[in-house]
């Protein structure tokens, strides 16, 4: 079953428990383009914590306006400020906090999942360097 909802993908790898179903979750997905940037943001070497704070950004409020599957683009461009300017300051804080407060509660849990490097559903970066490759992209 391929699972559209980046939400819906990391809720089915969460609710399996072994390694090899969640292999075959993340390998029925590797097509998913927006799944498959969200593993490199969160886990590669090439994007990994020392260039974007761990830090959790919590809006006041949730609009449910925009949503992680159809504005990629925004939290694209929110990763690229974090990588080249890893101190995040007051301004460039609270533009981002204003950025997040137009996405829906899912899509503003799954950036700070982003941000904190572990999209808490059990996979690592040893399981997907095993499934994709060192670059993720195979």
């Amino acid at each position: 079953m391929y699972y559209n909802k980046i939400s819906d993908i990391l809720d089915q790898i969460k609710r399996v428990h072994t390694r090899e179903d969640k292999i075959a979750a993340l390998k029925l997905n590797r097509n998913n383009e927006i799944f498959m940037r969200i593993l490199l943001y969160t886990y590669s070497f090439t994007h990994g914590k020392k260039h974007y704070p761990i830090k959790k950004i919590e809006p006041e409020v949730a609009k449910n306006e925009l949503s992680i599957d159809t504005n990629f683009d925004i939290i694209d461009n929110l990763f690229t400020i974090f990588s080249v300017n890893s101190y995040l300051g007051h301004e460039t804080e609270r533009q981002v906090t204003k950025l997040m407060e137009s996405f829906d509660k899912d899509s503003q849990d799954i950036v700070n999942m982003m941000l904190k490097h572990d999209l808490e559903c059990g996979i690592d970066k040893k399981m997907l360097i095993d499934t994709f490759g060192s670059n993720f992209k195979n």
